[in-house]
């Protein structure tokens, strides 16, 4: 669930989550329609919008910009919770990777090849 009241779900809410992961996203307008698609597939927890993405966001008629808010919502653990007892708070964003120096870039030959037109 994400960040919902102690019980988990908003009042009123008929998918567990869903109103907290669309507003993540930026589509809480959305919510008649997310509702009714999560009552036609039998989904009763919004984390599981994630294994089905792809009809979800036909269902919805989202646009590729609010399909990629909703997956960055699901990514941050909007709706998820990995197991029973787990905070209900959202996860925080994962780092940055590290960057790598342009010089470990560079395609080397191996040591035993030599320099060009070596080989004998």
């Amino acid at each position: 669930t994400f960040a919902g009241t102690a019980g988990g779900e908003e009042p009123g809410e008929a998918v567990d989550g869903l109103g907290a992961l669309l507003a993540a996203a930026g589509l809480a307008h959305r919510q008649r329609d997310a509702e009714a698609w999560c009552e036609d597939v039998g989904a009763v927890e919004a984390y599981e919008i994630e294994g089905a993405m792809e009809d979800f966001a036909d269902y919805l008629a989202l646009e590729d910009a609010e399909l990629e808010r909703l997956r960055h919502a699901l990514t941050l653990g909007a709706a998820k919770v990995e197991c029973p007892g787990a905070s209900k708070a959202a996860l925080p964003p994962a780092p940055a990777p590290a960057a790598v120096p342009a010089s470990d870039c560079l395609l080397r030959p191996p040591p035993a090849l030599g320099p060009p037109g070596s080989v004998k």
